[in-house]
């Protein structure tokens, strides 16, 4: 036998490939792949599906009407800081200071990590399953579109 349980098959096909030969040693193939003596590749154990993070209560009319009243204010923040910029680069003037950072509300945040993952500048870290916004902060507002609570938004630096 062939070293790490391979072993030539021996088909019929006098290795010239003819037929459906898989290399096991039964088909008419060449042969090659694992005959009967090599060992089969373990199956991995069932796994249980992630479990959810726990569900939120219930937000009434009023607190998804504040809350969308908030992410236009800050959209608007930052479509001001954009227009900024643009007219700073078709001036040749230098960029200031990044003047929006984004912000979260701890009571809002259950700490699933979806942030982290997607800050380009790996500004968030977890805290006591909080995030936390570090100074690095580039405003770029992926965090804010990521977070299934709302509870990133986008503030004063």
């Amino acid at each position: 036998m062939a070293p790490g349980g391979m072993r030539r098959g021996q088909g019929r096909g006098g290795g010239r490939g003819r037929g459906m030969g898989r290399g096991m040693g039964r088909g008419m193939g060449r042969g090659f792949g694992a005959g009967p003596g090599a060992p089969m590749p373990m199956q991995q154990p069932f796994q249980s599906p992630p479990q959810e993070a726990p569900a939120l209560p219930p937000v009434t009319r009023e607190q998804e009407l504040e809350r969308l009243k908030e992410q236009a204010r800050v959209i608007e923040e930052q479509k001001a800081a954009l227009e900024q910029r643009i007219q700073q680069a078709e001036h040749g003037t230098p960029a200031g200071p990044v003047t929006l950072k984004a912000v979260v509300d701890k009571a809002l945040c259950t700490g699933c990590g979806l942030c982290l993952d997607t800050c380009p500048v790996d500004a968030i870290v977890l805290l006591d399953d909080v995030a936390n916004i570090g100074d690095n902060c580039t405003a770029c507002g992926a965090c804010v579109t990521e977070c299934p609570n709302n509870a990133i938004a986008m503030g004063p630096a």
